[in-house]
Parts: structure tokens; sequence; C-alpha cells
């Protein structure tokens, strides 16, 4: 197995838990998720930042030895980052996970990539329905009761979400790139 890809999957791990960090102890037990077989849209675009960067800045100039270095560097700020767990931060992992698109051109499917930037864009969609249920939570206004469920139920359509896409993400973390041989 290559080594950005276990990186890659670092990031995904730490998208999954950040996720189910927020979400799990707010969901309670009398609301038991609704399974619809669909999976709603996103409704918000990627931003400008989460974009695929890997034609930006070309490494194919670079040396084994500075890929070496720059892995290894990777390396050890994503064993920070998951350190952290579901209290880091998703820009932190996006911007990693970009630097590791960029060293690993070629090597890995680019759709690869892109799924995980989505799975991490989720899971900010997460965080941020999470951090609305939680000031709505101590209320009991009908409106507010209302805006409660309508953010659970948004929040499982995101965790739908997320599961289809670590399901794409797997079947192309086994594929191998068109004109690649599998060692």
């Amino acid at each position: 197995m290559e080594k950005p890809l276990l990186v890659g999957g670092g990031v995904l791990l730490l998208g999954l838990l950040g996720a189910t960090g927020f979400v799990v102890p707010t969901l309670k037990a009398n609301n038991p998720p609704v399974s619809t077989g669909v999976i709603p849209k996103r409704s918000t675009p990627t931003s400008p930042s989460t974009e695929s960067i890997a034609a930006k800045t070309p490494v194919a100039s670079w040396s084994k030895e500075d890929r070496r270095k720059k892995l290894t560097q990777l390396r050890t700020e994503m064993s920070a980052v998951l350190a952290q767990g579901h209290r880091a931060s998703p820009q932190k992992s996006l911007a990693l996970l970009n630097e590791l698109e960029q060293l690993s051109q070629g090597e890995v499917d680019p759709r690869y990539f892109q799924t995980l930037r989505n799975i991490l864009n989720e899971s900010i969609t997460v965080q941020t329905l999470n951090l609305e249920l939680q000031k709505l939570s101590s209320s009991t206004a009908p409106q507010d009761v209302a805006r409660t469920q309508a953010v659970l139920d948004e929040i499982r359509a995101a965790s739908q979400r997320i599961n289809h896409e670590a399901m794409l993400l797997k079947t192309y973390a086994s594929a191998p790139l068109p004109g690649k041989k599998i060692p």
C-alpha cells in the first residue's frame, strides 16, 4: 500500500471522527434516523480553497529526496491532527490533503482526493449544524423545536452523503490508475 494512500486514509478517518464526534452525542434515542434511500445533493458549493490544487504547483521537478522529506513532514503534521481527534480543524485537514495530492500526482486517482474533500466539507457542515443544535437544545419554544428537528434531519442527510462518499472512496482507493500496474 502506498504511503500517500495511508495519509489520505488518515484524513478520511479524521473527517469521520469529526462527523461522528459531534453527531452521536446530540442524536436522541427517540429520534431514529429515517432512511429514504435517496442521498440529497449538497446545497453548499465547495469553496475555492478546497478545489484541486494538483495543477497549480508541479512537483515533477522535485527530487526524490525533497518529496521524501515533504512526505515525512506531512506524516508528522497528520499525526498531530489525528491526535486532536474530533477537535481538529477540518480546514487544517483540507490543507494537508491539498499538499498530499500535490505530492502524489500521477500515483493516486484524483477522484480519491476530491472524494476526501467532499467528506471533509460535509464534516464542516455537520459541525456547523451541531453548533446550532447545541444552541437550540435548551429551548422549548415551538419554532425552536421545529428547527431542532430540521437540523437533525439535515445532519442525517449529511451523514448519508458522507457514507456514500466513503463507499466511493473505497472504490477509488482499490482501483489502479489507468496504465498503472498493481505491484
